[in-house]
């Protein structure tokens, strides 16, 4: 883990300004659900700062603008794995209620999260 990357238990605002609402949808495959379910933990990384998810909605409190999100999966009791890995950008506009992210894993071990907003 570098400096820069801080482990958070749960989910909790990202920078000082906390004023916007982003709901993660962390899916696995449909035919694997039942093996992530028992075998790995996901993880959300929102500007450098990790947190424990779990597989279905995520809520973080994150301040208004452009952010950069990572999202992948490590097997339960891995601390520096990042199996799956995908990137992308979201924006938060503060007048919106919530902005949606959605970061689907494919069918293979090799696959990677697909992230996609709105």
């Amino acid at each position: 883990m570098d400096n820069r990357t801080q482990v958070q238990d749960g989910l909790s605002p990202v920078g000082q300004a906390a004023r916007g609402r982003v709901v993660v949808e962390v899916r696995p495959f449909p035919a694997n659900v039942w093996f992530h379910r028992a075998f790995t933990r996901p993880v959300v990384e929102i500007d450098g700062v990790e947190f424990g998810a779990v597989w279905g909605e995520n809520e973080v409190a994150v301040g208004a603008g452009s952010h950069e999100i990572a999202v992948f999966f490590r097997y339960r009791g891995q601390r520096k794995a990042r199996l799956g890995l995908g990137h992308g950008v979201f924006r938060v506009d503060t007048s919106a209620a919530v902005t949606r992210v959605r970061a689907a894993l494919g069918p293979t071990n090799g696959s990677r999260f697909r992230i996609s907003v709105g």
